[in-house]
C-alpha cells in the first residue's frame, strides 16, 4: 500500500469523521455512485451529500479506523476494511466492522459501496 493511498484514505475519513457532506461527495465523479449497507444507491455529487447529510443526522458523530488497505491498480480497486465508532443520538457507543470497495476513475470514485451491518446502530437500547 503507498503511503500517497493512505493519506488519501485518512482524508476521506476525515471529511466523513467532521460529518462534512460537501467534502466526502467531492472525491466522487459527477455521476458517482454510492451505496451504504442495503440501502438504495445515490448517484452524482449532489446525491451523496445529501445522502449522508441525512445520515450524519441520524447520529451524533462517528470515528473510523482503519484495519486493512488493498489497491488492485489492474482493476482500479480499492479495498477499505476498518473499524466505524458511533454515538448515537440517544449517547450509546457502538462500534461496527466495514468493509468499502471503491472503483476509480483517474482520481475520483466511479462507485463507493459500503459493506455493513447498521443492525446495532439503530437497535432498541436499554
Amino acid at each position: 500500500m503507498s503511503a500517497d493511498l493512505q493519506k488519501w484514505i485518512a482524508e476521506i475519513s476525515s471529511a466523513i469523521d467532521d460529518k462534512d457532506e460537501v467534502k466526502f461527495a467531492s472525491y466522487f465523479q459527477p455521476g458517482g455512485v454510492f451505496r451504504f449497507g442495503n440501502q438504495p444507491q445515490v448517484i452524482g455529487t449532489d446525491g451523496v451529500a445529501s445522502y449522508v447529510k441525512a445520515f450524519f443526522s441520524s447520529i451524533e458523530s462517528l470515528k473510523h479506523e482503519l484495519v486493512a488497505l488493498h489497491e488492485s491498480k489492474h482493476s482500479n480497486t480499492i479495498t477499505w476494511q476498518g473499524r466505524c465508532t458511533y454515538v448515537r443520538l440517544d449517547k450509546h457507543v457502538v462500534t461496527i466492522d466495514f468493509c468499502n470497495v471503491l472503483n476509480m476513475e483517474g482520481s475520483l470514485i466511479k462507485t463507493y459501496v459500503v459493506y455493513i451491518d447498521t443492525t446495532p446502530l439503530f437497535a432498541p437500547m436499554d
